[in-house]
């Protein structure tokens, strides 16, 4: 196996973009997941000898299982589940089967296959982290597909803390990183006058957001500088916690 330490998704944009440049900076060699690959290569093209990346639609069952394939010749350090679709915005009257299907292969479906596909590559002590979101734990109009796959992800990080991987140490870890100013929270502002209550409320925080780079910072904080037991204790919320 090639020795990869960090396999990071979603970095085209935000928090993941932000949180790979930190990375890099620090020296390490990464595997990027992303929709938009040479935009990627682009963007950390002074790099490009510390970056695999491979250009797949994790929504796609296809196109997962394909990516998975192709992971099996690297060894993983560190797991960043940092992908994730919000959409469809929209009250439950107008919800489809696809839309949730959509939704939960992106934010549960991925974050399972990825973990338990990747569990013999990756290092003794090796680092699991899921980014998580408040709509997991605090329902709010129009926001159903991405509040009820993303507690589903909160529960499989629950749940893989009773787990036991043959004489092997893995860590899970999950962090809220607030609410952050990123292209999600821009299209969370344009809702429809359906859900007027949710669009307002993201309306009136927008002074109050969190950069990309900020939220970037404290999650690189949390995987390097935490001890084990400290690392898996709670869901860490960048708002309540100081690293």
């Amino acid at each position: 196996m090639n020795q990869i330490k960090i396999l990071l998704s979603g970095a085209t944009s935000g928090i993941g973009k932000a949180l790979a440049k930190k990375l890099l900076e620090n020296g390490f060699e990464l595997v990027l997941i992303s929709r938009h690959a040479m935009q990627l290569m682009n963007t950390f093209c002074n790099d490009r000898h510390k970056i695999i990346c491979f250009n797949v639609d994790l929504s796609s069952k296809t196109e997962r299982q394909s990516l998975i394939k192709k992971l099996q010749s690297y060894q993983f350090s560190y797991i960043i589940h940092n992908a994730g679709v919000e959409a469809p915005l929209t009250p439950l009257k107008n919800l489809s089967c696809d839309d949730m299907e959509k939704a939960f292969q992106l934010n549960f479906f991925t974050p399972f296959k990825l973990t338990q596909s990747l569990i013999p590559n990756l290092t003794d002590n090796a680092r699991v982290l899921f980014v998580s979101t408040g709509a997991a734990h605090k329902p709010k109009p129009g926001l159903l597909a991405y509040g009820a796959s993303k507690a589903a992800q909160y529960f499989f990080w629950k749940y893989l803390q009773l787990e036991h991987f043959d004489n092997k140490k893995i860590w899970f870890g999950s962090v809220r990183p607030g609410v952050v100013d990123t292209p999600m929270q821009a299209r969370l502002r344009s809702l429809e006058n359906s859900v007027i209550e949710t669009r307002d409320f993201f309306a009136l925080i927008q002074d109050k957001l969190i950069s990309p780079e900020a939220a970037a910072d404290f999650i690189f904080k949390l995987l390097m500088n935490t001890e084990p037991a400290e690392f898996i204790s709670k869901e860490w919320d960048i708002r309540d916690d100081r690293l």
